[in-house]
């Protein structure tokens, strides 16, 4: 059985515009300052698949909501592949 790095995952929750974006960075900063290995990570992502949902979420693409669900999982496991890979 593969070994798995043991860490801990923090979640921000809040309204749009409440800050969890801000605070987030600065715990991301202050851990980094500690020498403490962290990633910062967000939803939808900047990759490809989250620019796509922003472009849905803002109206700029006609869409179904099952469809931005489904691209949300798919941004999700994006994002731990390509965050595994830089890790590993």
């Amino acid at each position: 059985m593969e070994e798995r790095p043991q860490g801990k995952f923090l979640v921000f929750e809040g309204i749009d515009g409440s800050g969890k974006t801000t605070q987030a960075g600065r715990l991301h900063q202050r851990l980094k300052a500690h020498g403490k290995d962290a990633i910062h990570t967000f939803e939808p992502s900047d990759g490809p698949i989250g620019r796509l949902i922003r472009q849905m979420l803002l109206g700029e693409l006609p869409v179904d909501q099952r469809t931005i669900a489904s691209l949300f999982a798919a941004d999700q496991t994006d994002q731990l592949h390509a965050r595994h890979a830089v890790v590993v």
